[in-house]
C-alpha cells in the first residue's frame, strides 16, 4: 500500500508529501471497507461533524493525532504496521507548511492549494500556449509577464471594465513576491531530487515578446538561453517544443495546464483560465483524459534533443546577427 520510508527521496520526506500521503490512504482504508462507510457515516460513528472527514481526506485541514488514532480504530488497523506508518506521516505532516506558504496573501486560493501539492509531486506535466511555463522563468521574464498579465487576471475577477484600472492595481511587492514564488517552483525542480518537469511549449511561446515591447530584446534573448540551460544541465527536466506544423488539434492546446503525478499514481490537474484557475482532483475522468492528452502533444513535439535549434531559431529573429 505505500513505500517504505528508506526508499523515499528527500522531496518525499517532506511535510508537504507527508500530508497528502496520510489523507489517501485513510481514504483508501475507509473505501477498502466498502461502499457503506461514507465520510458521513464515519462522522457520525465518531461524534464529529458532517464535513471533518471530507476536509481531512481534501486536505482542507491537518490531522490531529488524537483523530487519526480513532479513525484506525474504526478501521480496524490500530494494531497493523501500517498505523505506525501512519503515525509516522501524521508526525511529519505537523513540520512547515509548503516552501510557498508565507506567500498566500499574494496568491488566489486555488494556486496556493496546488502549490502545496506540487511540492509533494513526483511529476509536473505542464503545457503552455503562449508563454514559457512558469517553473522555468528567469526573474526577469516572470516580471514582465505578471505586469502585464496579472492586472487583467485582477481586473476579470473583480468584475472590471477596461476602463476600471483601480480594480486591477497590483501592488509592487504583491508583484516582487510572485516572482519569488516562481523561482522557489523552480529551485524545486534543479536542488530537489524526486521530481520530473516534463514540459511541452508551442513555438509560438519562444517567438512571442512578452507585451512586444522591443526592449524586451535582452529579456527574451536571456529566457531563452536559460531553457536551453535547464534542459542541457538537468536530467529530470525536459522541454519539448510544439511545431507550428503540429497545428491545434485538441481544445485543451488553448488553454495552458499542468497534471501532477504522485508517486502512487494518482493524479490532479490544475487548469489556468482567467479569472481563477480551476484545480480538479484526482477522482475525475477529466485530469486522465488531460494526462493522455499531454501525451499526445509530447508525442508529436520535438524531443528535448532538438530544443536547441528552436531557440537558435528564434534567437535569431529576435536579435539577428
Amino acid at each position: 500500500m505505500s513505500l517504505p520510508q528508506d526508499a523515499l527521496t528527500p522531496v518525499e520526506r517532506s511535510p508537504a508529501y507527508a500530508r497528502r500521503r496520510l489523507r489517501v490512504e485513510l481514504r483508501r482504508l475507509r473505501e477498502r471497507l466498502g461502499p457503506a462507510l461514507t465520510q458521513r457515516s464515519v462522522g457520525e460513528r465518531l461524534g464529529w461533524s458532517p464535513s471533518k472527514l471530507m476536509r481531512i481526506e481534501k486536505g482542507h485541514v491537518r490531522v490531529r493525532q488524537t483523530d487519526l488514532e480513532a479513525l484506525l480504530r474504526l478501521y480496524g488497523v490500530e494494531h497493523d504496521p501500517l498505523a505506525a506508518e501512519l503515525l509516522g506521516w501524521q508526525r511529519l505532516g505537523r513540520g512547515p507548511a509548503s516552501h510557498t506558504a508565507s506567500y498566500r496573501e499574494v496568491l488566489s486560493k486555488t494556486f496556493a492549494d496546488y502549490l502545496d501539492e506540487e511540492e509533494a509531486a513526483a511529476t509536473i506535466r505542464a503545457y503552455e500556449p503562449m508563454l514559457i511555463p512558469g517553473p522555468l522563468q528567469t526573474p526577469a521574464y516572470a516580471r514582465a509577464a505578471l505586469l502585464r498579465f496579472a492586472p487583467l487576471a485582477a481586473a476579470a475577477a473583480a468584475g472590471a471594465g477596461r476602463g476600471d484600472g483601480d480594480a486591477a492595481h497590483i501592488p509592487a511587492e504583491a508583484i516582487d513576491r510572485r516572482v519569488e514564488v516562481r523561482q522557489l517552483r523552480q529551485r524545486l525542480l534543479t536542488e530537489r531530487r524526486g521530481l520530473n518537469g516534463v514540459f511541452v511549449v508551442t513555438e509560438a511561446a519562444l517567438r512571442l515578446w512578452v507585451g512586444n515591447e522591443r526592449g524586451n530584446r535582452e529579456l527574451m534573448v536571456e529566457q531563452l538561453e536559460h531553457l536551453r540551460a535547464l534542459n542541457r544541465d538537468y536530467d529530470n527536466i525536459d522541454i519539448h517544443v510544439m511545431p507550428e506544423s503540429a497545428g491545434l488539434f485538441s481544445p485543451l492546446m488553448l488553454s495552458p495546464f499542468v497534471v501532477l503525478e504522485f508517486d502512487d499514481g494518482e493524479l490532479l490537474m490544475l487548469r489556468e483560465t482567467l479569472p481563477e484557475s480551476e484545480m480538479i482532483r484526482e477522482d475525475s475522468v477529466e485530469v486522465s483524459t488531460a494526462r493522455d492528452a499531454f501525451e499526445d502533444m509530447k508525442a508529436l513535439a520535438a524531443p528535448p534533443e532538438s530544443l536547441d535549434a528552436f531557440l537558435d531559431a528564434a534567437i535569431g529573429r529576435i536579435a539577428p546577427a
